[in-house]
């Protein structure tokens, strides 16, 4: 095992010597000097200091410098002493092997504290205690092999440590504690984008007329939505995923009859007029005129007997349902001097069409 270990400390000590009868200050340092095998290990202590005069300026040399070590800091006999009769000094410093004229055959197991007297005065006060360096003499008393992993009692794998605990001794991670966190790093470069997702599916909605039925009683509107799985644009019957329907209201009741209009002026001339009613759904006549029933349209066919003279004759329409006797839309679709073409609105499911009554005057 080799062991350096050196210490160097300053401190002021004043002295009266019998040389001379001035104060003089001397900075201390020492150090242990131990080096080679176990089986050499050097017992010596290293020690430093500087000699000055009293006004700062180095003392000359050489010099008588006597050492002691003692287990109190004052009083008590010595345990160890050497005498260094003629020392160098280079500005003021010198350095000496303590041990190496009266061997340092201390255990080292308690504190210790040197003294140190220059050219035979009183030794200088307070004395030095020394640090650790010197105890590391005492290891050279281990004896080889000493040391097992029984005695140990604990034997930690590779990357451990041995950690003491509460009640003993135990193997642990060689980390210390957690340090405080770091600063924030830069922000990193953008990554590439993405590949391109897969196309989304639209949804459609489609709306159609919906007949008087168990869906709406007076008819509407009926609306479906989807999503269009084959991409044609078109809500086909396959993709329909919910459907609801805009009903229309009730029939309101019918409103009173208008009041009478003033007469119309007195025609020009003789004119030609035909009125008349017919069921609807069937064929019938009248007076100057007959009706025919188209059921693949549902339209009905007027007639006349007479032809009017032109296409531009007056025709009043008045058709209703049963029993509410509400009218109901009725409006020419082909308009000819001989013959009209009539086309009916709708009726509720509770209604019945009564006859369609007309005017036609010219």
């Amino acid at each position: 095992m080799v062991v350096n270990a050196a210490k160097k400390a300053e401190a002021a000590y004043p002295w009266r010597g019998t040389v001379r009868a001035a104060a003089m200050a001397l900075a201390l340092g020492w150090g242990l000097a131990a080096q080679g095998s176990h089986a050499a290990v050097p017992a010596s202590v290293s020690y430093q200091g500087q000699l000055t005069q009293p006004g700062g300026g180095p003392l000359a040399g050489p010099v008588q410098l006597q050492f002691r070590l003692y287990d109190a800091a004052t009083g008590g006999s010595a345990l160890w002493e050497e005498t260094h009769p003629a020392v160098a000094l280079a500005t003021g410093v010198f350095s000496v092997q303590l041990g190496s004229i009266a061997p340092l055959a201390l255990p080292f197991d308690q504190p210790y504290y040197l003294g140190v007297s220059v050219n035979g005065a009183a030794e200088l006060a307070p004395r030095m205690p020394l640090s650790s360096a010197p105890y590391a003499l005492s290891a050279k008393t281990v004896a080889d092999g000493a040391v097992t992993a029984a005695k140990i009692g604990q034997v930690c794998a590779v990357g451990e440590t041995l950690l003491q605990t509460a009640t003993g001794w135990a193997c642990g991670a060689a980390t210390g504690p957690q340090g405080p966190a770091g600063p924030v790093g830069a922000a990193g470069p953008i990554g590439p984008a993405g590949p391109t997702g897969a196309a989304g599916v639209r949804a459609l909605i489609a709306t159609a007329a919906e007949a008087v039925g168990a869906n709406c009683a007076t008819g509407g509107t009926r609306v479906q939505g989807g999503s269009d799985a084959n991409s044609n644009g078109v809500l086909d019957a396959g993709e329909v995923s919910a459907t609801a329907y805009v009903c229309n209201g009730a029939q309101g009741p019918q409103g009173p009859a208008g009041p009478q209009g003033p007469a119309g002026p007195a025609g020009g001339g003789a004119g030609n007029l035909v009125h008349g009613c017919f069921s609807v759904g069937q064929a019938g006549s009248g007076t100057g005129y007959t009706v025919a029933y188209d059921g693949g349209t549902g339209q009905h066919q007027i007639t006349f007997t007479t032809a009017f003279a032109s296409a531009g004759y007056t025709l009043v329409l008045d058709a209703r349902a049963a029993p509410t006797g509400r009218a109901r839309a009725v409006h020419p679709v082909a308009k000819a001097a001989g013959a009209v073409t009539l086309a009916l609105g709708w009726l509720d499911s509770a209604e019945t069409a009564q006859p369609v009554c007309f005017i036609a005057a010219q």
